[in-house]
């Protein structure tokens, strides 16, 4: 199994300073991908709301607005590629963690993932939000990092 992790960092100054959010992503035997992502539920709120001209971005079922928002987000910003074809990712459970601070998402590729030939991981969330934004990739012991002007990152060599 191929375990990946990301760190998302962003800077909104309207509420606190510095904004997170961790991913990882594991590639089975079977070639699909699963991922596992904590998001500041403050941040994920207002950036929904704001995007999507959402009223009040509820995330309580994987049927609410505030889901399928992200996952609309999403399919947009993240996802697998490999050859000229996108893998995105479908989200399958959330749950409030952290008294209420976090909200984790798990979510699948839609397919799997052939890991003979080259595959990359696109990351462009919140890229939109802050222009400096980085996201960090942890793979095989080495951080890598996605920048606003490369947010591809090859996983597999």
């Amino acid at each position: 199994m191929l375990h990946i992790l990301c760190i998302t960092l962003f800077a909104f100054k309207a509420i606190h300073p510095l904004k997170m959010s961790y991913s990882k992503l594991t590639i089975h035997k079977t070639g699909h991908g699963q991922l596992t992502s904590k998001f500041f539920l403050d941040d994920l709120t207002l950036h929904m709301q704001n995007r999507y001209r959402l009223s009040k971005a509820d995330f309580s079922t994987l049927e609410s607005n505030g889901v399928k928002a992200l996952q609309v987000y999403m399919n947009e910003r993240l996802f697998i590629t490999t050859g000229d074809k996108k893998i995105p990712f479908k989200i399958t459970s959330i749950e409030m963690i952290e008294n209420g601070i976090v909200l984790q998402v798990k979510s699948k590729t839609v397919e799997s993932i052939n890991k003979k030939k080259p595959y990359y991981m696109e990351n462009a969330l919140f890229f939109d939000v802050f222009a400096n934004q980085v996201n960090s990739v942890k793979h095989n012991g080495t951080t890598n990092r996605f920048m606003l002007r490369q947010a591809k990152l090859l996983l597999n060599e």
